[in-house]
């Protein structure tokens, strides 16, 4: 297993709505959606920012009026630190979109 980053962020609407928004984004940042299921709220994605594989999995879960998003990002057999930087700056970038998005 390659190194890992994760990060929350509160999105606007049902679960469904704010995985589809979700989904959309990813595709806008150059992410090839791999699964999603919407019964299980959740979606992977394949990226590959500075030429590093990267798997980004998205799961929906409904907190309160709105819609609680995790986001993970894991990379394959990497360099370690070259791995972390990876990760960290695709949950950045992510979670900002998404944050843009709602």
């Amino acid at each position: 297993m390659g190194a890992r980053a994760t990060a929350e962020c509160a999105a606007a609407g049902a679960p469904d709505e704010a995985l589809l928004r979700s989904a959309q984004t990813l595709r806008r940042l150059g992410a090839r959606l791999t699964r999603y299921d919407a019964e299980e709220a959740t979606l992977e994605a394949r990226a590959w920012p500075w030429r590093v594989e990267v798997t980004i999995r998205v799961s929906a879960t409904a907190q309160g009026q709105g819609t609680r998003l995790r986001i993970e990002s894991e990379t394959g057999n990497s360099r370690r630190l070259v791995a972390a930087g990876v990760n960290a700056w695709t949950v950045r970038r992510v979670r900002a979109a998404l944050a843009r998005a709602t």
